[in-house]
């Protein structure tokens, strides 16, 4: 599945842990409010469970001064105007919605908002950017580059230091610190993994591909009968105010909606409330060794359930054939079935086939439709690749030219090796590395 976890050796061992809110641009309620929630779990009265007591609205504040001068060590997205009075902030709606209630499309959702942060962007993460896209033009990193940097503008020493604070997370309609997050025990996703989820990859402190993420959750509501507990206004709103709290400049953020909370019965409760939870992980994404190294992958039988399309939180066979591709000495393991592959336990498989062209799996029931895999598709089209969605067996892998594997997080990876035969030469090859710069790049530039 795809955007899912990776292993921890290619985030050096750093554990996840985040920042304590900084000065922002966005909020979703008004101070009162947090300040009442707090109360309200400082007296124990159980308020995390009900959204309809909790729904906000998101709006902004801009703290720029008049001439809109940008502030030194600012990301850049954190720009905003105040009012005459000091210390009077200006409410700005950016829950922009068209005359359906619904976001606009991908191109034209808040691009002012986009070209400003464009503008304002860390010039250590567009160094990082030229460094992910063209390694042999980018200068070299100064060794002092660290105790120059203003705060929350590398994310490594960004990350360094949030290890010792706490993170932010979200619950039920409440910001709260991860010590104090709390979901019954009989919620439905704990007794019967009866939730979804997604996984956004964060960079430059912006979600990349939110409104695709957006719809595979929509879709993945629908079909096991959840209705969506918040609009997609809100869910915008929701990951933005997590990234804004937690100082995240690139990482991922983990959403989860479930059925909600009922005593143990296998038959859908009637008149229960969503539970939703999430939480950002800070960890390097645009600096991975396997992007220059590659990634060996293994094969094992697909044991999953047959509606693999539901981006479900029920993941044990993921979980054990991970385990298994890291006892096997992999980064991965390609699940098989009926001799051909499906895709990764966190990952689309593509090949480039001994006849040249691009091959993945069609959508079906059979896989999870990868966001990134959505991008990388599109893109091949945009330059003019032969592509074609049909499934190819584990020995026209091992006989393809390239090999790649595609996912949230991870972005593009070639791969050099299935079941200990090298892909090609057994080096990363100059399609993958394409794909991964032309992503990358169309990331850095959104």
């Amino acid at each position: 599945m795809v955007g899912d976890h990776q292993h921890s050796e290619q985030y050096g061992g750093e554990q996840p842990g985040q920042c304590p809110e900084p000065h922002g641009r966005r909020y979703l309620t008004q101070p009162r409010d947090l300040d009442g929630r707090r109360a309200s779990r400082q007296r124990g009265d159980g308020g995390i469970d009900d959204h309809k007591h909790r729904r906000f609205r998101i709006v902004g504040t801009d703290t720029r001064t008049p001439d809109h001068d940008h502030v030194a060590g600012d990301s850049g997205d954190h720009c905003s105007e105040q009012s005459g009075d000091e210390g009077e902030q200006q409410p700005i709606d950016y829950a922009r919605q068209d005359q359906a209630g619904q976001c606009p499309d991908d191109d034209s959702y808040n691009q002012d908002d986009q070209q400003a942060r464009r503008r304002h962007v860390s010039p250590l993460w567009r160094l990082r950017c030229v460094r992910a896209i063209m390694p042999e033009a980018a200068p070299a990193r100064d060794p002092d580059l660290r105790s120059k940097a203003p705060r929350g503008t590398d994310t490594h020493w960004t990350a360094t230091l949030s290890r010792s604070m706490s993170r932010t997370v979200y619950v039920n309609g409440s910001f709260v610190p991860e010590a104090e997050a709390k979901i019954s025990v009989f919620d439905r996703a704990f007794l019967f993994a009866d939730g979804v989820y997604e996984v956004t990859a964060v960079l430059a402190g912006r979600p990349i591909d939110l409104l695709g993420h957006l719809d595979r959750l929509d879709r993945s509501l629908g079909e096991i009968e959840i209705q969506a507990p918040l609009s997609r206004n809100e869910l915008v709103g929701l990951h933005e105010e997590l990234i804004r709290r937690n100082r995240v400049e690139e990482g991922v953020v983990y959403l989860e909606i479930t059925r909600g909370v009922a005593d143990r019965d296998f038959l859908y409760p009637d008149n229960t409330r969503p539970t939703v939870v999430a939480f950002t992980q800070s960890r390097p994404l645009l600096d991975n060794a396997y992007a220059r190294s590659g990634v060996k992958v293994v094969t094992i039988p697909d044991l999953r359930w047959r509606r693999r399309d539901i981006k479900s939180t029920s993941l044990l066979a993921q979980v054990m054939g991970k385990q298994e591709a890291k006892r096997r000495g992999a980064y991965e393991a390609w699940m098989v079935e009926d001799g051909v592959v499906t895709e990764g336990t966190s990952s689309t498989a593509f090949i480039l086939d001994e006849a040249g062209i691009l091959r993945t799996r069609p959508l079906g029931h059979q896989i999870l439709p990868g966001v990134t895999r959505r991008a990388v598709l599109r893109l091949a089209k945009a330059i003019g690749s032969r592509v074609e969605e049909r499934p190819f067996s584990v020995e026209e892998a091992k006989k393809a030219r390239e090999s790649f594997l595609t996912a949230a997080s991870a972005f593009v990876l070639p791969v050099v090796e299935v079941d200990g035969v090298p892909i090609g030469d057994g080096k990363p090859g100059p399609v993958a590395g394409e794909f991964r710069r032309l992503y990358v790049e169309e990331a850095c530039k959104t």
